[in-house]
């Protein structure tokens, strides 16, 4: 009879160190960076202009964090693009940019994993002419969450 051993690629920041070898296989190193499951949280975005537009985070798949934007009276073919940043360390939780093709959506996205504890997280939008790039609207929000 023969064994078979699968293995798969941990993500990079939950890789561990090396494990020991002999007899029945050592064990494994110790852990990564450590990732906390975001709870949670909401906010409506203040707009410069007639859009209105909100923002969601949630854990997520593998404690990623999914993020959600639901925005309204835009103007159709113009390009939306957003950016959530974790205050903490400036890091990109989460960023996007597309054509809608109707003046109102919803749109899920996954971002990266945060560390456990308090999370402060800024979002700006920019809503752009696709043919120029002139900056037609912005819109900003700001929640406070938690990741255990």
């Amino acid at each position: 009879m023969a064994l078979t051993a699968l293995t798969f690629a941990a993500p990079a920041y939950a890789s561990g160190g090396k494990g020991g070898g002999g007899g029945g296989g050592g064990g494994g190193g110790g852990g990564g960076t450590s990732v906390g499951a975001i709870q949670r949280a909401s906010a409506v975005a203040t707009c410069d202009g007639t859009t209105t537009m909100t923002f969601s985070v949630d854990k997520g798949f593998d404690k990623r964090v999914e993020v959600q934007v639901a925005y309204s009276g835009m103007a159709a073919g113009q390009q939306t693009t957003y950016r959530l940043t974790n205050d903490a360390d400036g890091s990109l939780i989460a960023g996007w940019g597309s054509f809608p093709s109707s003046p109102s959506a919803l749109i899920t996205t996954l971002g990266r994993a945060v560390a456990p504890g308090p999370v402060e997280i800024s979002a700006a939008f920019q809503l752009t002419a696709p043919d120029t790039g002139e900056v037609l609207e912005t819109c900003t929000a700001h929640l406070s969450t938690f990741a255990k």
